[in-house]
């Protein structure tokens, strides 16, 4: 007797294997997208920090440059008591071998580095007795100190005050590496130490440049010792504004999350036309804020 033949119906595993498929490639297509967007996102950045943070700062030294005279020209900065705020310029500082003309903010923070050189609260205005300590970035913003390095001993800083003119010649230029003597401790000479990022992208130590003046110190008021904040030192940001980085993060998830339901019950033209100028200010706000967790002199 002929035994029946046995066959198999495949068609009813094919709609199994194609439904377990969907989950995957769709997983796979979100990841790709996801990694995508970071790329972009960090690429966007990297462009901020190393080109549009320049904006910034011009526009900081336009806004710095009337207030300055302002308090230069028959202004409290004229007086031997003035002790400038955080915040308003101090000096115009020149150095004519990089071609470097810029004005010179109260504070080291890496927020005020941002709007150009700044001078260390602890130490005298430039012109007075004493170590007088300005930080500059090196890379970002602007990057004032760029080529501090190519200065030699011999070459002049001219320094503009509400006190007068004051002339400055190099005598030293190295890096000071952690564990080294810091040069922005007081010092007894009548000096200008200009300090920035070594090497340029880490910021791991200082570079520094010394210059003693030339002529007889303008009178200031007595320094009292200050504690300075770690993250005035130049080689630190500033911890404190990571809340804010995490409120714009969740404010740009917001967004997307608004756009993509707007896009599915309403219409997608209008969505992206809508949330794209969100995001950008959203994104041009983050990058300010993560550039200032990054050490001030970079």
């Amino acid at each position: 007797m002929q035994e029946p033949e046995t066959t198999f119906d495949l068609t009813a595993a094919e709609p199994v294997a194609t439904a377990a498929a969907r989950p995957r490639g769709r997983v796979i297509r979100v990841a790709g997208v996801c990694l995508i967007a970071v790329a972009v996102v960090i690429g966007l950045f990297l462009v901020y920090l190393f080109g549009a943070s320049r904006i910034i700062e011009e526009r900081s030294q336009r806004m710095l440059l009337p207030e300055f005279r302002s308090l230069t020209q028959q202004g409290p900065a004229t007086t031997t008591d003035w002790r400038p705020a955080p915040g308003q310029p101090v000096a115009l500082l020149s150095i004519p071998k990089i071609g470097l003309e810029e004005i010179v903010v109260e504070g080291t923070s890496a927020s005020a580095l941002t709007q150009g050189p700044g001078h260390l609260r602890e130490s005298p205005v430039p012109g007075r007795p004493g170590n007088s300590v300005i930080a500059g970035r090196r890379t970002t913003f602007g990057a004032p100190f760029r080529n501090l390095d190519v200065m030699r001993a011999g070459d002049e800083i001219h320094v503009i005050t509400g006190q007068g003119a004051f002339t400055y010649k190099v005598t030293s230029i190295g890096s000071v590496m952690p564990g080294q003597v810091d040069p922005i401790s007081p010092s007894a000479k009548d000096q200008l130490t200009l300090v920035t990022s070594a090497p340029a992208y880490t910021a791991r130590g200082r570079l520094v440049v010394v210059a003693e003046l030339t002529s007889d110190p303008a009178p200031g008021p007595a320094l009292t010792t200050q504690v300075i904040p770690s993250d005035e030192t130049g080689l630190a940001g500033q911890p404190a504004k990571a809340g804010w980085l995490l409120l714009l993060i969740e404010a740009a998830a917001a967004v997307a999350l608004g756009a993509v339901w707007f896009s599915r019950r309403i219409s997608t033209r209008v969505a992206v036309f809508l949330a794209t100028p969100l995001v950008l200010a959203l994104l041009w706000a983050t990058f300010g804020i993560t550039a200032r967790l990054l050490p001030a002199t970079l």
